[in-house]
């Protein structure tokens, strides 16, 4: 039943206003028994759910402007270590999605609940990639502490770099011959073969934490979620070969992180 019949129908009903509702047939002019009742509010406006971007008053340069500018830079303190949206009122969650289309590098990641500047820090899952990049950036808003999002905003350029000891995302080595591995961006791991067709990929470490009697293994997909976690033992060894398969993941591009006490190793696997 659409809200404008049931004004006409019922001009008294309250708007804006939860109400329980009931409905009940009628057929051959006799009138049935009513059904469960829900909850029904008849809105004085349609509900929107606008679009934001980052911060594009050129008034704000070098407070919060954010939208196409350079010199951004993860771990900075201040404004070139943070991204700030155009506040839309009432939202409680903003999330921001960075694009590199040449390396298929894609990232999103939200604010906490009740925020909505981005401090570019040293993300663990899927990092911005080493060296200085030039993003796509789009900003999104939740309304709900994150359970739906409104659309996606227009998009802006920034500048952003990431370079060690921040863990930082390394280039695909691409091309023909006989390629098989990607860089690492910790000197010290290696895993082939790399892209992989069989699922099963050898991983090898050189420089583990002699006091760290296991490491830990995540592999994270494009858009930062965790698909496999595995301990490995070491018992204070600094190399290490293993194996991991690869079978119930979808082709794609995906970020490995090995944890070994303090320090980290992190590279990236193509699954075709």
């Amino acid at each position: 039943m659409k809200f404008s019949c049931l004004n006409s129908v019922l001009p008294n009903v309250p708007l804006d206003v939860k109400l329980n509702m009931r409905v009940r047939p009628r057929v051959a002019g006799v009138y049935g028994e009513f059904g469960p009742a829900c909850r029904v509010m008849v809105l004085s406006a349609p509900l929107a759910c606008p679009t934001t971007q980052l911060d594009n008053n050129a008034l704000h340069a070098g407070t919060t402007l954010s939208c196409n500018v350079t010199g951004k830079t993860v771990g900075a303190s201040g404004y070139p270590g943070k991204l700030y949206p155009n506040i839309v009122a009432g939202a409680n969650k903003y999330q921001y999605e960075f694009v590199y289309a040449p390396e298929l590098y894609t990232r999103t990641i939200a604010t906490a609940t009740g925020s909505y500047a981005l401090t570019l820090n040293n993300w663990v899952a899927n990092p911005l990639l080493c060296g200085t990049i030039t993003y796509d950036v789009r900003v999104r808003v939740s309304f709900d502490a994150g359970a739906n999002w409104c659309p996606w905003g227009p998009v802006c350029t920034v500048e952003i770099t990431n370079n060690p000891p921040n863990n930082c995302t390394s280039f695909f080595q691409g091309g023909g011959g006989n390629l098989n591995s990607i860089a690492a961006d910790n000197e010290g791991m290696s895993m082939w073969p790399n892209p992989t067709r069989n699922g099963n990929v050898t991983l090898e470490l050189n420089g583990l934490d002699s006091e760290a009697m296991v490491a830990t293994m995540d592999m994270f997909d494009l858009f930062g979620k965790k698909v496999m976690s595995n301990t490995l033992t070491t018992d204070g060894a600094q190399e290490l070969n293993t194996v991991f398969n690869t079978n119930d993941l979808a082709a794609g591009m995906y970020t490995v992180n090995v944890i070994s006490g303090s320090r980290t190793f992190t590279s990236r696997l193509v699954i075709e």
